[in-house]
């Protein structure tokens, strides 16, 4: 996954005791009311929740960890890892963007093959800044900087190369859904427009690129973050708003989902762009109090006890945004199930549809971390020490009785 801001939210994280977390019920007593409204619309399902994700009585599954990558003494050392996917068979694919390498790792974290590495040649990348993989086990990487699709076997065999935008790359763009020969459903990242001593927002096309041609179609609009531009003495600077909006994107193969963190909706698209599933529901954010802005400015000078004192303060004084986020993430698992995680549940609490719009069960996870990918009742996910060591752990899911 590519660099982003995280959003700073008051998070409450519950670990059992052992290799487990979660073990409860954190989404309130079953409310008959509360319960989904599944309907079908000219082919779209949509989930309309009544009373938001409040009363839907849902016990959590437990996780299990089975391994963590990375760790220290381990001869597999991650930097800036962008994505990580399992493959049909259970393996685990890791892009880490900093080496410009894709590892493979079993189960257990072992390692069984990395391919890839620092170039323009053929298999080689200045960035990797995504990362999908296929219904028969290969893996497409798209490097940013490049504007190139590289697509290997499990083993690192280089199988070919698709340039998505040409002659010049789009600056940021991010592949949702990826293929070798078949449509691209992408986003930008942060853009680099500047403003003037102003509040800006960014907006992103979800673009549909085709085989055919390297010009995308626009499938629709959606917004970003929010910045400040401030003047500095070597020119002009952009801070992101505290508690500011974001635009977050999760993609496996036919589904592409997507969601803006103040709003109440959370939408599905196929490979062609065309809509699949909406959940919706109704809920105004929970207003930034001052209180909250002071715990916001002393976590972020905390995050930069490096800079200097200079920047630290440039950066904590960023103006804030009227209310919290209403969602603080989403992810779609290999089986098409849906993933939210609603901050009225308390922060890494995630509530999981299927694709026809049922109810599964809910999870939370560790705070620091930052959920990948699933499949197969495991869960990769990314965490990072107050130093940014990264780890990327595997936790299997045990779902709770009648689930």
């Amino acid at each position: 996954m590519h660099d982003t801001t995280r959003i700073q939210t008051a998070v409450v994280a519950v670990l059992c005791l052992g290799l487990l977390v979660g073990c409860g019920d954190a989404n309130g007593d079953y409310d008959p009311a509360a319960q989904p409204q599944v309907s079908d619309s000219a082919g779209v399902v949509l989930v309309n929740l009544p009373h938001g994700f409040q009363g839907l009585g849902l016990s959590d599954a437990d996780l299990r960890r089975i391994t963590r990558i990375g760790r220290e003494g381990s001869a597999i050392e991650l930097y800036r890892v962008a994505s990580a996917r399992f493959l049909p068979s259970g393996e685990l694919a890791i892009a880490n963007s900093g080496t410009g390498e894709i590892l493979v790792v079993t189960a257990e974290g072992d390692l069984i093959s990395r391919f890839g590495g620092l170039g323009e040649g053929p298999g080689e990348f200045s960035v990797i800044t995504s990362l999908h993989v296929r219904e028969d086990g290969s893996l497409v990487a798209y490097d940013d900087r490049q504007g190139r699709l590289t697509a290997f076997s499990a083993d690192g065999e280089l199988l070919g190369t698709r340039k998505l935008t040409d002659p010049s790359p789009i600056a940021d763009l991010i592949p949702v859904l990826a293929s070798m020969d078949g449509p691209v459903l992408a986003v930008y990242g942060d853009n680099r427009s500047f403003g003037n001593n102003e509040i800006r927002q960014d907006t992103t096309p979800l673009f549909r690129f085709t085989p055919e041609s390297t010009i995308p179609d626009t499938v629709g609009m959606w917004a970003g973050k929010a910045w400040s531009f401030q003047a500095v003495s070597a020119g002009m600077s952009r801070v992101q708003l505290a508690f500011g909006p974001d635009l977050l994107h999760s993609g496996h193969g036919d589904w592409a989902a997507l969601a803006e963190t103040h709003a109440p909706l959370v939408r599905v698209y196929s490979p062609s762009g065309e809509a699949t599933m909406q959940i919706v529901w109704h809920e105004v954010g929970r207003p930034v109090t001052d209180e909250d802005y002071e715990d916001w400015q002393d976590d972020r000078r905390a995050d930069m006890g490096d800079y200097p004192e200079e920047i630290q303060e440039q950066f904590a004084a960023a103006p804030r945004f009227d209310t919290h986020p209403l969602i603080d993430g989403i992810l779609v698992g290999s089986d098409g199930s849906i993933w939210v995680a609603p901050t009225a549940l308390g922060g890494r609490q995630w509530v999981r549809f299927a694709s026809n719009g049922d109810l599964l069960s809910s999870l939370q996870i560790p705070r620091n971390a930052e959920a990948l990918h699933y499949h197969a009742g495991r869960l990769a996910v990314l965490e990072k020490d107050r130093l940014d060591v990264e780890t990327v752990v595997i936790y299997e899911i045990q779902e709770p009785s009648g689930r």
